[in-house]
């Protein structure tokens, strides 16, 4: 779920019938700042339904320069901190701001559908590598909620 950090109706109702809330987050202060509240709401619905619900954040729309950026540098220690009171983790996999996921916003099609060229295959192993790492969270939330 990707929407504006608004408390509503709708999203509350989305993350308390979720097995993990995934929070999209680009180097910047605004985003970062969003990402703590979305792991603050994450842990209020489910302390409210007696459960944990993981929160797991993603680097998107990462540019080689934005590497170096203050903001970038500060994404790791922040979700770190929140883990002291959140259960909410940063993936490894960061996913780079690619023409081809430019060309799937634009309605070109998707990554299986788009000419195999190396951007698009790096595209490829990055989402495959993604949904593996999501996957890895899925199943230990659920081993978790198993062992409760």
């Amino acid at each position: 779920m990707d929407s504006p950090g608004v408390d509503s109706v709708i999203c509350d109702t989305i993350i308390r019938n979720s097995d993990l809330v995934l929070t999209p987050i680009q180097p910047n202060q605004d985003e970062i700042k969003a990402a703590g509240e979305a792991a603050t709401i994450t842990a209020d619905i489910g302390d409210r339904e007696g459960r944990a619900i993981p929160h797991v954040n993603v680097v998107t729309r990462i540019a080689l320069p934005g590497r170096v950026l203050e903001a970038y540098r500060l994404i790791r220690p922040f979700i770190a901190n929140l883990r002291d009171g959140y259960e909410s983790t940063l993936m490894e996999t960061e996913l780079t701001e690619r023409n081809c996921y430019r060309e799937i916003r634009n309605g070109l099609g998707t990554l299986q559908m788009l000419e195999l060229t190396d951007p698009v295959m790096k595209g490829r192993a990055e989402v495959a590598a993604f949904v593996e790492e999501l996957d890895r969270h899925l199943a230990a939330s659920q081993e978790k909620v198993g062992n409760v």
